[in-house]
């Protein structure tokens, strides 16, 4: 259906197994048992209804979501006054049809204008991204959604606002901290500087260095001798977004940074482990120390 239809009169009645598509304007009140489809076969479109709209339990609305472009339902009360309303009543199976390059963010798919009132809601919605198919999931309010390839797909029918959003992946800490604590936040026995096990070790420091922050665990510090210099080995875990520096002090009041470097650096996969040498010599500096400071580069 397309060109202005508004002056149109009678009921139209969409039969089951007919489809109704197309970028006009319809102003029949609209009963729809089969398929309705918004544009043509190759290019998405807008389809208007000046009127009253049916979906019955056996419809279904198709609605397709391209990179560029999208299909689209428009209802509009052409009384300015609003005086009267439109309706739109929904039922049956809503499909989405995604392409896979449609780039996240939100697009209005269902625009209900002014004093058009919106009732009922799909029985199930259907997305369909290349030649995979998702069942969406309903929660309260008419929500729409799933997760596929990394991606969440989310249909409003009370606003008829569609969303795509690419799932952030995880910091390696986070995934960590799901692995061992359940959750991704830093907090409680989470925390960086929480101790759960209480080993002396806290938790930024057992990531860091490969250890288990929920058993107690020796210090994974050891001090060397290296040619007459202090050393100290230490396991690294190649994250780029965690900072290794190496601290020395001779009075443990004043420390200064001998050694600095991030785990991508450190190390190409895993954990492994690292020697880092003083600068200085004991026989000038007798009364030496050493230590490990790890943090999270902003």
């Amino acid at each position: 259906m397309n060109g202005d239809q508004s002056a149109a009169t009678g009921a139209l009645t969409v039969a089951a197994g007919a489809t109704l598509g197309g970028a006009g304007k319809l102003g029949s009140a609209a009963t729809v048992h089969g398929i309705l489809a918004p544009g043509d076969a190759a290019t998405p479109a807008i389809l208007t209804t000046k009127t009253n709209l049916v979906l019955s339990a056996s419809a279904t609305l198709r609605l397709r979501v391209q990179a560029d472009a999208h299909d689209g339902l428009s209802l509009v009360n052409p009384d300015a006054n609003g005086a009267t309303s439109r309706s739109l009543s929904l039922g049956g199976k809503l499909r989405l049809e995604v392409a896979g390059d449609a780039p996240p963010g939100a697009r209005t798919l269902v625009n209900l204008g002014a004093n058009v009132l919106r009732s009922g809601d799909f029985a199930s919605a259907e997305l369909i991204v290349g030649p995979d198919a998702l069942a969406l999931q309903s929660s309260s309010g008419g929500v729409w959604s799933g997760e596929l390839a990394g991606r969440t797909y989310v249909f409003d029918s009370t606003t008829g606002v569609f969303s795509i959003v690419t799932a952030t992946a995880p910091v390696a800490i986070e995934a960590w901290r799901q692995t061992h604590f359940g959750a991704t936040a830093a907090t409680g026995d989470a925390a960086d500087t929480a101790d759960p096990d209480h080993d002396g070790l806290p938790n930024l420091l057992e990531y860091a260095t490969g250890g288990d922050p929920l058993a107690a665990n020796p210090s994974p510090l050891i001090p060397a001798l290296d040619s007459g210099r202090l050393a100290l080995r230490f396991p690294v875990r190649s994250d780029p977004n965690l900072l290794y520096a190496v601290e020395a002090s001779d009075d443990l009041a004043v420390w200064a940074a001998i050694f600095n470097a991030d785990g991508a650096t450190l190390a190409t996969g895993g954990v492994t482990t690292r020697t880092v040498v003083d600068t200085v010599a004991l026989s000038a500096h007798p009364r030496r120390f050493l230590r490990l400071v790890v943090t999270i580069a902003p």
